[in-house]
């Protein structure tokens, strides 16, 4: 991680933060999601977890991570976009 910016990092630790809380059954919340990221002595600028806190507002983390990429490779399927050999 010595290479990840600062910035990644932080992003990373409320990712993981609201991950937890999911895992745990506890509301996705800025104060707990800051909770976390302090109890594992990482120190985030406040605004991400309130923007964490924001964007997965009435949102299922685990629906989240089911759906990912789920789209593109679907889509890759479906389109058939691959070009014919030529021959």
């Amino acid at each position: 991680m010595a290479q990840v910016e600062t910035s990644d990092k932080e992003q990373l630790a409320c990712t993981y933060a609201a991950l937890i809380l999911q895992d745990d059954n506890l509301e996705v919340s800025a104060e707990n999601i800051s909770a976390i990221v302090k109890e594992a002595n990482i120190t985030v600028n406040p605004y991400f977890p309130k923007l964490w806190a924001k964007v997965l507002k009435g949102r299922s983390v685990g629906d989240l991570i089911s759906s990912a990429g789920g789209s593109s490779a679907g889509g890759a399927a479906a389109g058939g976009s691959a070009p014919a050999a030529a021959g």
